[in-house]
Parts: C-alpha cells; sequence; structure tokens
C-alpha cells in the first residue's frame, strides 16, 4: 500500500472540511415543488450523532415510491415525510444542544445510570418511524 501511495500527488494544498451542515433541516410541505420528491438530507438533516440519516434516506426513498406508485403527488409525500420526519430531528436537535455543554453532558450521564430506560427513549425517539 505504502508504494502505491508514494508516488501520488495532493490534489490539494490544504485537506478539504465539510462545514456549514444544515443539521435540523426539514423541508416543509409549504416549499414543495411539483413533481420533485425531495430524498435522504434533501428532505431532512439530522445531526450525525444520531446515526439515522441513512435511514432517513431509506424512509423517504421508500415513502415516495408508494405515494408515487399509488398515483399520488410530491406535495402528498411532502406532507407525510414532513410528519415522519420532524419528531426525530428535532429530538436530536433537543439532544445535541443538552450534550454541547459540560453541564448537560454529566447530567445526561447521571440520567442515563440512574434510569436506563430513559436512554433507550430518548434513542428511540432520535429514529425514524419510533416517535
Amino acid at each position: 500500500m505504502e508504494q502505491r501511495l508514494a508516488n501520488l500527488v495532493p490534489r490539494w494544498d490544504e485537506p478539504l472540511a465539510v462545514s456549514g451542515v444544515p443539521y435540523g433541516y426539514i423541508h416543509t410541505p409549504d416549499d414543495s415543488i411539483p413533481g420533485l420528491f425531495p430524498l435522504g438530507d434533501q428532505a431532512a438533516v439530522i445531526p450525525s450523532f444520531a446515526g439515522d440519516g441513512i435511514a432517513i434516506a431509506l424512509h423517504t426513498a421508500s415513502l415516495a415510491t408508494r405515494v408515487h406508485a399509488s398515483g399520488g403527488d410530491s406535495k402528498t409525500y411532502q406532507r407525510m415525510a414532513y410528519k415522519d420526519l420532524t419528531p426525530p430531528v428535532r429530538n436530536a436537535e433537543l439532544l445535541a444542544s443538552v450534550l454541547a455543554h459540560r453541564l448537560g453532558r454529566k447530567a445526561a450521564f447521571i440520567c442515563a445510570r440512574q434510569w436506563p430506560v430513559l436512554l433507550r427513549t430518548m434513542i428511540l425517539r432520535t429514529r425514524v418511524g419510533h416517535h
């Protein structure tokens, strides 16, 4: 492997980074465009720690397929997607805001130790289909 990489030339002088990820974004039905079925992170962006981004992509693809196959329009799809995605994204945003602070993290660990069911409940509330 080292030999393969030895002659490579970097394409950029410095590493690139991802920034400005719009965590908490949810495409609203009011923004619908006829015939357009936003999928995955075009429909909603959940904080990464929640680990449900791929589930959102699969859920929206499945939902869009079902709505389109049944003759539904993109507005119907977007209303349904908004209803499904809003609770887990909002819950993950709330949890992220708590965990962003040292005191919030300490409180979260104490609560998780005292009431393990609370940890399971919070995890499930950041999942599509479990709100």
